[in-house]
């Protein structure tokens, strides 16, 4: 029986918990608040409609309002003229002298506040039709008359105009007028201004760093997948700010809704797929695809109930989130504890109140730290394994050049020079392309698979040549412009030559190319016979160089093993491109 994955199983628990949020979440709006104790606002919401539109603001007798129901029957508010009425005790009438402000936000499209009666403010222009109605501004408020906030009940009555809403942005599902102490409120308005162009300035700085890292290093797609998330942080934010920068309609609050829900959903998006790449996790197709069904049925929920999506996907992000993380702890990927850790923090911010967008800019911030951490890690590291490279090279050249290997090959050219001229030329020659070869192509850190297997059909030559023998390279799937670093087959094909082939005269190498959906593969086989022993002995230099090679130009994603085979013997060099 097939072994059912864990993250799977989260994630669908998770699209679970997001229907039950989305369905008990419609009626926890409340409309109008205020932060002060000694100002009460009954929360009994009532609406009429209005009789007079096009005159002055009529009395509507009781019998009239009828209670705002967010649960049911709420269409038929979507157009029209309407009054909100609410009533409001002034506990101490000494409050005013703080100078009270009363801000509104969210509504649309144009709207008129009347204070027991009293019209003490207007946004935009009443109509009875969208060519009548002007819209007023995203940001509305105003100081409260002192005279007028007198110890006792007051009625406040909002008299709505609203011929522009052509979204599912309704102005009773999220319209709020709050009462606050204005010098207060205008400087907390500023506050998060500053707080929200500090975070983007701070998460501008990895944005270019990835960019920079994909475009002039090894274009993985980790750097572009984090640079594009960083994007779409600073983007959510600049859509947060505009409007206390720029004079904007009331009618913004549909570009704004739609853009920070896409913002949302891609950065959700982003940040998964991210993961998935960075900790190297398997089957990453069918992850990613997971992801983005998945994210596709939770914007498909929200197309009818999207309000509450920016709050709902805080928590799926760190459930999904700490799906992937967890994965990687148990298949133990590199990194993987301290991303764990990273979304530990993201936690302790949700706890704190930062919602997604806090819980993002957390995350890229140490994850950013994270990533120039490893950054001069892997430097240090490529540093290191290019001396490393220089010093195999010079091993490998003093191997390929050594007294024994010229000593033989002078004193069987002297031989031949007596009985048999033209061989001895020719076996100069071939040793001459050969030594010119290796010179070419030591220095380089890959070259064309092509130029390797033409270096090793030299060598085979050769020593056929010298031992009056029969060795052959057979090539199997191939692709000729790839690279790969120089040498690791000419290697492979000399130790098993020097270990599988002492007594025969005749052998086949066989070099196969395979691919995966996460790696690629090179088979390279013979039909010699090796032990185990002569594997080992081999470890002194040969396969010293095929790993430092290896790990100069792959690092921590290949691997090297030898094992006997049905019809001889063979190496795999597996390099990961996933």
């Amino acid at each position: 029986m097939q072994r059912i994955n864990p993250y799977f199983v989260s994630r669908f628990v998770a699209l679970l918990l997001a229907t039950v949020i989305v369905d008990r979440a419609d009626a926890a709006w409340s409309i109008i608040t205020s932060s002060t104790h000694r100002i009460i606002i009954s929360k009994e919401l009532q609406i009429a409609e209005d009789p007079a539109p096009e005159g002055p603001l009529q009395d509507v007798a009781d019998s009239s309002w009828r209670p705002l129901d967010l649960d049911s029957g709420t269409d038929k508010y979507d157009n029209g003229n309407w009054l909100l009425r609410t009533n409001i005790f002034v506990k101490d009438s000494t409050i005013s002298r703080a100078g009270l402000g009363l801000f509104a936000s969210s509504f649309v499209t144009a709207y008129e506040i009347y204070w027991d009666g009293i019209k003490i403010g207007q946004n935009g222009t009443l109509g009875i039709n969208v060519e009548d109605e002007i819209p007023g501004l995203f940001h509305f408020d105003l100081i409260l008359p002192r005279h007028l906030v007198s110890r006792g009940a007051h009625a406040l009555i909002l008299r709505i105009s609203n011929y522009h809403d052509h979204s599912k942005w309704k102005w009773y599902r999220r319209g709020q007028l709050r009462i606050e102490p204005y010098s207060a409120e205008i400087q907390n308005t500023f506050r998060w201004g500053y707080s929200a162009f500090f975070m983007s300035g701070l998460v501008f700085i990895p944005f270019l760093f990835n960019l920079y890292l994909f475009v002039a290093r090894r274009r993985r797609v980790e750097h572009l997948l984090f640079s594009l998330i960083c994007f779409a942080v600073i983007a959510e934010y600049m859509v947060w700010q505009i409007p206390n920068f720029v004079d904007l309609p009331t009618t913004f609050i549909y570009w704004q809704s739609y853009l920070i829900r896409s913002f949302t959903v891609l950065l959700s998006v982003l940040l998964s797929v991210f993961l998935v790449f960075l900790l190297s996790l398997p089957q990453k197709r069918i992850v990613i695809a997971s992801i983005l069904l998945c994210n596709m049925i939770i914007g498909y929920l929200f197309l009818v109930k999207f309000w509450m999506l920016y709050d709902f996907m805080s928590v799926w992000l760190l459930i999904e989130s700490f799906a992937i993380t967890t994965w990687a702890l148990v298949l133990k990927r590199k990194g993987s504890l301290t991303i764990f850790f990273n979304f530990l923090l993201a936690v302790v911010a949700f706890m704190f109140g930062l919602w997604f967008i806090g819980i993002i800019s957390v995350t890229v911030i140490y994850t950013s730290l994270s990533i120039a951490r490893q950054f001069v890690k892997n430097e240090k590291a490529e540093r290191e394994a290019h001396f490393r490279s220089i010093r195999l090279e010079n091993e490998l050249l003093r191997k390929n050049i050594s007294p024994h290997f010229l000593l033989n090959s002078l004193t069987l050219i002297i031989a031949w020079l007596r009985r048999d001229p033209k061989s001895a030329i020719k076996l100069i020659e071939m040793l001459a392309d050969e030594f010119r070869m290796i010179a070419q192509v030591a220095s380089l850190k890959q070259i064309p698979i092509r130029e390797e297997i033409d270096l090793c059909k030299t060598h085979l030559r050769i020593m056929s040549y010298r031992k009056g023998a029969d060795f052959k390279l057979v090539t199997k799937g191939i692709e000729k412009e790839e690279s790969v670093p120089p040498m690791i087959f000419h290697t492979l094909i000399e130790n098993g030559l020097t270990h599988g082939y002492e007594n025969r005269n005749r052998g086949v190498f066989t070099l196969e190319r395979k691919e995966f959906a996460e790696s690629i593969q090179y088979v390279i086989s013979h039909d010699g016979k090796c032990s185990h022993d002569d594997i080992r002995k081999s470890e002194r230099f040969g396969m010293r160089y095929v790993k430092g090679r290896l790990e100069e130009s792959y690092p921590s994603r290949w691997k090297l093993t030898s094992r006997h085979a049905e019809f001889g013997w063979e190496t795999v060099v597996e390099i990961k491109t996933a």
